[in-house]
């Protein structure tokens, strides 16, 4: 199997038991502001994949320069593979394992912005009421 399949299939892998995790803790129901910034790590498992896929590609090469548009096309197929894997992963758990993500999702964001107003509305009526 060539590297970039295996690479962007482990990181699709690592992506999905990720989210399963953050799942299994509640970080998606119950703590979702701490899984907010959590969610992030998803985003690190694929460069952290991408860097040992070329760290490979570059410790085989019979030369001395590894080209930047070679890296480029190493890493586009690499993540192709796992962006197509885990949005496979993430319809299933999206419909079957945990339906209500999507609205607990937005309902926590509509909270943050209603927060966000509300302050600025009590700002503006203390600095209205010291004068």
């Amino acid at each position: 199997m060539r590297p970039e399949l295996k690479y962007g299939l482990a990181a699709s892998l690592a992506m999905s038991v990720w989210t399963l995790v953050e799942f299994w803790t509640g970080l998606h129901a119950t703590r979702i502001e701490l899984g907010h910034y959590l969610n992030w790590v998803t985003d690190l498992i694929p460069a952290a994949f991408l860097y040992l896929l070329l760290q490979q590609r570059f410790a085989t090469l019979p030369r001395y320069w590894f080209p930047v548009w070679e890296g480029m096309l190493y890493g586009l197929l690499a993540s192709l593979v796992a962006a197509l894997g885990y949005y496979v992963f993430l319809n299933l758990y999206l419909h079957v394992i945990n339906p209500t993500f999507v609205d607990s999702q937005l309902d926590w964001k509509v909270a943050q912005l209603l927060g966000a107003c509300l302050s600025a509305l009590i700002t503006l009526w203390l600095n209205w009421r010291r004068k």
